[in-house]
């Protein structure tokens, strides 16, 4: 009798304990969730894999003065622009945005600048047939790589989720080329 009463107490205090509002959050969220993962599991008849991407590309960037920060530098708003080859995508075009100011790099003799993102960097990228990767990074790596994720698209990228290890050469008149690898899953 003492343990039912005791149990009895345990579930009159978790439920008093949680608010109407926490319960109906948690209700709605899992809902959502479940009707996402539903959609998912039918655009891939319950059959998402990971798959390793690779891929190379080229382009160029261009950085146009936006604004000056709150600290007294230039932001500048760089546009980047390119093509490339990548394994499960084709042929591709890629538009990216970001804000980024001119810096020193540090330890750098003789002192040498250098573009610095300081937002994160986005874009899109379209295979030849139109279907499209939505993408994202923030700073380089220390290795100088960058480190896109892939969260959803359209077509068959729909759902996807990803990531790709991107590593550049430079140019002094801001082309640039890249090559790496990942995952992707849809």
């Amino acid at each position: 009798m003492k343990k039912q009463f005791l149990f009895l107490l345990a579930i009159v205090a978790m439920l008093f304990g949680c608010s109407e509002d926490v319960l109906l959050d948690d209700y709605a969220k899992s809902a959502d969730e479940n009707a996402l993962q539903s959609e998912m599991l039918k655009e891939n008849k319950g059959k998402a894999v990971t798959k390793t991407i690779k891929m190379r590309g080229y382009g160029s960037v261009e950085y146009t003065p936006h604004h000056i920060s709150d600290e007294g530098m230039q932001v500048y708003l760089a546009t980047v622009e390119g093509h490339g080859n990548a394994s499960h995508l084709g042929l591709f075009e890629i538009d990216l945005t970001y804000y980024a100011v001119y810096i020193p790099i540090p330890d750098s003799d003789p002192i040498v600048y250098t573009y610095w993102p300081v937002s994160p960097i986005t874009g899109i990228q379209t295979a030849a047939n139109g279907d499209q990767l939505f993408t994202a990074a923030y700073a380089p790596n220390p290795d100088g790589s960058l480190h896109f994720m892939y969260n959803n698209g359209t077509g068959r990228f729909e759902y996807v989720t990803g990531y790709v290890n991107l590593f550049f050469n430079w140019s002094d008149d801001f082309n640039w080329e890249n090559f790496g690898e990942g995952e992707i899953t849809y």
